[in-house]
């Protein structure tokens, strides 16, 4: 067996790829570490594209508005019972950036084998990316990635969300939650390192499962800090008068980069469980993940009986630059959560270089 591998279900081996940079592995500033949600998701999509059923199709004329809303913005996209799903790490930064201006557009074409196709094309009409569809049907061998899948795609769409209103309100993590929500985090982060490199199967079980106890006691302290967190503004913000603004904002500021760490923690968590082959677990994460946040963005709190986004949307002090985030988000954030994730059937979008000779 090779170094930092273990068996998985179905009798092959995969590798044990989290914390991948040098970064990754030694620093303890978690913003400075590669988009681990994003390796998650690039792992799941590599399993995914190697199933015999995943062949090329051809492209509809309903299929160009679909490929084109999810490879601008990096998402997937659910349309007529298919979720269409951009390859993320293989878009180009740039092409996804100019598609955002409206410099480039997707067009089609009949270049390639004699078939419509969807290309990329530039602000002169000129070719510059081929597109392919590969759908993926549900198979005994594709269910739980295409759970995966899913699930982690909601998880890295709410992180991004997240992660604009917390730029937008220039939050700095002090020392105390530091102490008490990142520890936990960077431990995890230790053990799996070591699992990562023990070539010793249950020497490299045992490091995983520390790292788990880890994950687990992290994402529950958040829990309960962004309960205790939620009393606090509440009572802040019962008059309207002799309000103290100062700590009303770093509640918010709190809550924000409590919200964001919890999909951090349990997209990590799911993938080690992914790797166990321990599916119902992962399962089972996500399940209080995504009820635990849906009671936040829908349960009425307080005397005028609103979800908490709302609660906090009513009290910030907005800029231009942020006008009516809280809102949005709560807005943006319940359509993801109640989205399901037993997928019948994908389709894979890859944005190709243009071939020699086409």
């Amino acid at each position: 067996m090779n170094k930092g591998q273990m068996p998985v279900p179905n009798g092959e081996e995969k590798a044990l790829a989290i914390f991948v940079s040098d970064i990754d592995r030694t620093s303890m500033d978690i913003h400075a570490m590669s988009n681990f949600i994003s390796i998650g998701i690039q792992s799941v999509l590599d399993g995914l594209r190697k199933q015999e059923s995943a062949p090329i199709i051809d492209l509809e004329p309903g299929d160009f508005n679909v490929i084109a809303e999810a490879v601008k913005y990096g998402k997937a996209v659910l349309k007529g019972g298919y979720e269409y799903l951009p390859d993320f790490e293989r878009l180009p930064k740039e092409v996804r950036e100019n598609l955002e201006k409206g410099i480039y557009t997707i067009g089609e074409s009949k270049q390639v084998d004699g078939n419509l196709r969807a290309v990329i094309l530039d602000e002169n009409k000129v070719r510059v990316k081929d597109v392919t569809l590969k759908r993926v049907v549900r198979t005994a061998d594709s269910t739980a990635l295409m759970q995966s899948m899913a699930m982690q795609s909601q998880l890295r769409q709410m992180n991004e969300k997240l992660d604009r209103i917390i730029e937008m309100m220039g939050y700095q993590i002090d020392l105390t939650r530091n102490s008490e929500f990142f520890k936990p985090f960077f431990n995890a982060r230790d053990q799996i390192v070591l699992a990562q490199n023990e070539a010793d199967s249950e020497k490299r079980r045992n490091y995983l499962d520390t790292a788990i106890k880890n994950l687990e006691n992290g994402i529950n302290a958040i829990y309960l800090d962004i309960n205790t967190l939620s009393d606090r503004f509440m009572k802040s913000t019962r008059w309207p008068i002799f309000r103290h603004t100062d700590a009303i904002n770093s509640y918010i500021g709190y809550i924000a980069e409590d919200l964001q760490m919890l999909v951090r923690y349990n997209t990590v968590l799911m993938q080690v469980f992914d790797y166990m082959g321990k599916t119902d677990d992962r399962r089972d994460t996500y399940d209080k993940y995504r009820n635990y946040m849906l009671n936040f963005y829908k349960n009425p709190v307080g005397r005028k009986k609103l979800p908490m986004p709302l609660q906090i949307h009513n009290a910030y002090a907005y800029t231009a630059e942020n006008k009516d985030a809280w809102y949005m988000l709560s807005k943006e954030m319940v359509p993801i959560l109640d989205s399901g994730t037993e997928l019948q059937e994908m389709i894979i979008i890859e944005v190709e270089d243009i071939k020699d000779g086409e």
